[in-house]
């Protein structure tokens, strides 16, 4: 790049006010040492107007674009015929320039005064940075761009560095099995639960969350993770009656990962010896009035043999499910309290110990 680049500047006469920004520019840039030609610098340039940008744009270094719709018109043929004649020529050569370039442009710039203007950047030119000149910053990011001034200075590239080798853990003592996220669980705070029973289709389980967006991301890894359906069962969940009392309504729902999956997953996988089996767990107690929606869905489960698992959120006071999200599953466990054994999954919920 030489020490002053030569810029030429392509516009189009819109109002005295526009022509005006367009010569402070090219004043600016002159005084901060960019050889920027312009036609306002000319009277009648020897030999004809045509031939005098042709040769400016050939020899710039650059050339800067301002977009306007009077521009973009005139560029696109929409402007009236015999108006705007300088700009319609410029803008041919320029197409003309990037085309016998095979479309690679390092030399036109696209610019505007205002960021209402970025609409009228030709496609031809979409591809390539514009500046939006309505602030300092910006009017020196152009600068140094004129001037082959990256934004920041790759450093050189440094030696390999060595990584210690990973030694393979053939024989552990402890496996954590954890399908719960705890920190997205307690942002996303579980406050209740929907059953929906239909004639000819699965049922429903929505887990109401009062932070919907973290309930949804909930989801959306198990999605990740099981898939749309959870054909391994690795997702536990059950239902656990609380009648000690013979008219209590009051139930438990238990989320965790299948232990006896896991079990399974790690024989698949030669894993042996494993002391302790750890999971996390998410339980929360149900005090409905009565028990008419949980006893539909425990009929429509028994006839389907499958229920969709999904969350749900509150908007204007109405219950939303979120049916993209949704899990299919097979399984769900009910238990009552005096079935429970100690050495049961659900007896923590009960604190049963004996």
């Amino acid at each position: 790049m030489p020490e002053h680049p030569k810029i030429f500047i392509s516009y189009s006469h819109d109002s005295p006010e526009h022509c005006e920004n367009v010569l402070n520019l090219s004043n600016k840039l002159r005084n901060d040492g960019i050889d920027c030609a312009l036609d306002q610098y000319e009277f009648s340039p020897p030999e004809g107007w045509p031939k005098w940008c042709e040769r400016h744009i050939i020899e710039s270094d650059f050339v800067i674009i301002i977009n306007t719709e009077t521009y973009y018109n005139r560029l696109s043929g929409k402007a009236p015929q015999m108006s705007g004649q300088g700009a319609k020529w410029e803008s041919t050569l320029i197409y003309q320039h990037i085309f016998s370039n095979d479309s690679i442009n390092h030399k036109f710039i696209p610019v505007v005064f205002s960021s209402n203007d970025v609409q009228y950047i030709p496609l031809i030119l979409q591809g390539t940075t514009h500046y939006i000149l309505d602030n300092d910053h910006a009017y020196l990011n152009l600068y140094k761009r004129l001037l082959n001034i990256p934004p920041a200075q790759k450093p050189p590239l440094g030696k390999i560095k060595p990584l210690p080798e990973k030694v393979a853990q053939t024989d552990p003592k402890i496996f954590i099995a954890n399908i719960i996220d705890v920190k997205t669980w307690d942002k996303a705070l579980w406050s209740g639960m929907v059953f929906g029973a239909y004639p000819d289709k699965m049922p429903i389980i929505g887990i109401l969350f009062d932070n919907i967006k973290a309930g949804k991301h909930i989801f959306e890894s198990w999605q990740a993770f099981l898939g749309k359906e959870d054909t391994a069962d690795e997702l536990y969940i059950s239902i656990n009656h609380e009648n000690k009392n013979i008219s209590s309504t009051n139930y438990y729902v238990h989320i965790s990962s299948n232990l006896d999956i896991m079990n399974e997953i790690l024989k698949i996988n030669n894993i042996e010896n494993v002391d302790n089996l750890i999971t996390i767990s998410r339980i929360h107690k149900m005090t409905p009035k009565d028990s008419r929606n949980l006893d539909m869905f425990k009929a429509a489960f028994e006839k389907h043999k499958a229920f969709k698992l999904l969350p749900a959120g509150k908007e204007m006071g109405d219950i939303k499910l979120y049916n993209d999200l949704a899990i299919i599953k097979h399984k769900i466990v009910f238990n009552k309290y005096e079935d429970l054994k100690s050495n049961d999954f659900d007896a923590i919920i009960f604190k049963k110990t004996h």
